[in-house]
């Protein structure tokens, strides 16, 4: 039958069967199912971070180590968060260790961090909590939590080592579960600073500050 139909009218013809095929393949594309759960999550911002150890080893039995951190961070929309923990803790004679008491608190904050990641300055008045661990006859801890005022915070710090850069991707399948995303991250080593109450904390052992940036999406069809 197509031997009896001249070439441009054939050509035409194989055209018009192509564009209907590929419209029957659309169609049943845009029919398919949406996927049950979907949905995406961004964050971004950048921060500063210390931490100070008053002991460089395990403590020996009845020893008493103190540990203390600091993080002020800002998100991409500049909303300042602090947080600040310390901890206390010693061994038994069976060399587990133990923690005497801690406190914590987190809030608001301001931070000014340059791109380059060379200065930063943050300040925070945040609410304290201080618990205190007791370890019964039956091994049980029981904590006493009491709050104990608020605490005024400034910091500074300074860059002292090189840039450094990573980023990662990963995807995850499973049945119909599907999560990827990818993450960016700058860092840089610094000499940290922090007034506690007007009281120095001294040289912290580690600081640093750093800029993140993730994108996770998770579907489920």
């Amino acid at each position: 039958m197509l031997s009896n139909i001249s070439s441009k009218s054939r050509h035409s013809l194989v055209f018009v069967l192509v564009v209907l095929f590929l419209f029957t393949l659309v169609q049943t594309v845009a029919a398919a199912p949406p996927p049950k759960y979907k949905s995406q999550y961004k964050s971004s911002g950048n921060g500063a971070t210390a931490g100070w150890f008053t002991c460089t080893t395990s403590p020996m039995p009845g020893e008493i180590c103190e540990d203390t951190y600091l993080d002020i961070s800002s998100s991409r929309k500049g909303q300042g968060q602090v947080y600040f923990s310390k901890y206390r803790y010693t061994t038994d004679d069976q060399g587990y260790w133990q923690i005497i008491d801690y406190s914590y608190g987190y809030g608001p904050a301001s931070i000014q961090i340059d791109n380059k990641l060379t200065k930063a300055v943050g300040s925070a008045t945040l609410p304290i909590l201080t618990c205190t661990v007791i370890i019964d006859p039956d091994g049980n801890w029981l904590e006493n939590c009491q709050e104990a005022g608020t605490v005024s915070v400034q910091a500074n710090w300074t860059g002292t080592g090189p840039l450094e850069r990573s980023r990662y991707q990963y995807n995850y399948t499973s049945g119909g579960f599907s999560v990827k995303g990818q993450f960016r991250g700058t860092s840089r080593q610094a000499d940290a600073q922090v007034l506690l109450n007007g009281q120095s904390l001294g040289n912290a052992n580690y600081g640093g500050m750093y800029y993140n940036s993730s994108h996770e999406m998770t579907i489920q069809h």
